[in-house]
């Protein structure tokens, strides 16, 4: 995908990742978005986009304590 080849032209941008974690997500690839999200998480810790996002992703996965503290450090 286009976001695949994007994420190796610029790997340290934060919104790629979250980008490409999006694009994971939508598409079923929980497992994957998730090490992307944890990825953007590294280069910015305190993003609010990506917290929240994993938050959701770890909730698609059915870790619901994962995800409301996630949710509730993006808050």
């Amino acid at each position: 995908s286009c976001r695949m080849v994007a994420m190796g032209l610029q790997p340290e941008r934060v919104d790629t990742r979250r980008a490409l974690a999006e694009s994971l997500f939508f598409t079923g690839r929980m497992s994957e978005a998730e090490g992307a999200y944890r990825a953007a998480l590294a280069l910015e810790p305190d993003s609010q986009d990506a917290l929240y996002s994993l938050g959701m992703v770890r909730f698609q996965m059915g870790d619901f304590p994962g995800a409301l503290e996630l949710l509730e450090r993006a808050d």
